[in-house]
């Protein structure tokens, strides 16, 4: 509804992005809970302080996207150049590009071109590397073998991201388990949820943990591979 009044648009996009998107309009700050009210302020302060030659681009993460055709990253860059704006947001873990690679790309070569970073927060890497998976597993265009990969590798992050909460004897990753304060998933629930997200089976979910693994173990010892065994071109 606010979608041509810029500054109507862009605070209530801060509220979605912090999750106080069920606010009302009209209501008073004075009724915002203490944590509200930090959320706010530290989005704020970060969307002051960050700049795009702030972000830097983490290997482990950008390796784990399916990466775009040369066609459609020229695609993308016109339709980027025609609009004059980046309509998608670039996701960052402290600093880290998590998701938007192509489009920081084709940004630093035009710096004019508006757009928005949104800095998300996470308990660990390994809850950074499923929520990477968990985002890149709705694109429409993923092969067979993307796929199987993307729930394999997201499967055996969130093992990974449990374990490390464990150690640190808290849990806060909400972001990706769900709101479980205080009791971990066993692996055995870990299956069945993701199963139940990706409308596969348990054993298909642990299978393609051990594809996972399999695919990064052919890529260290014969680099490139891991690109044409997901792509379908080698089987």
């Amino acid at each position: 509804f606010f979608e041509n009044i810029p500054r109507i648009k862009t605070k209530l996009q801060t509220l979605n992005d912090v999750g106080l998107d069920y606010m009302k309009l009209g209501q008073s700050a004075t009724t915002l809970s203490g944590g509200e009210a930090q959320r706010i302020l530290c989005k704020e302060w970060w969307k002051k302080m960050i700049t795009l030659q702030d972000l830097r681009i983490d290997p482990e993460f950008e390796k784990i996207i399916p990466p775009l055709q040369e066609e459609e990253v020229r695609q993308l860059e016109d339709n980027i150049l025609k609009d004059g704006e980046v309509y998608t947001p670039l996701f960052t873990w402290n600093g880290l590009i998590i998701d938007g690679h192509h489009r920081y790309k084709i940004l630093r070569d035009h710096p004019d071109i508006i757009y928005r970073i949104v800095e998300k927060q996470f308990e660990n890497r390994y809850a950074v590397l499923a929520w990477i998976c968990n985002n890149q597993l709705g694109r429409r265009n993923l092969t067979p073998e993307q796929r199987k990969y993307l729930i394999g590798k997201r499967y055996e992050s969130e093992k990974k991201s449990n374990g490390a909460v464990e150690a640190f004897r808290g849990n806060q990753y909400s972001k990706v388990v769900g709101d479980q304060i205080g009791h971990l998933p066993l692996p055995e629930k870990t299956r069945k949820r993701i199963a139940k997200e990706t409308n596969t089976s348990e054993g298909y979910v642990e299978r393609a943990g051990k594809y996972a693994k399999g695919i990064e173990a052919a890529e260290e010892v014969l680099p490139g591979i891991k690109r044409e065994l997901l792509s379908g071109t080698v089987k």
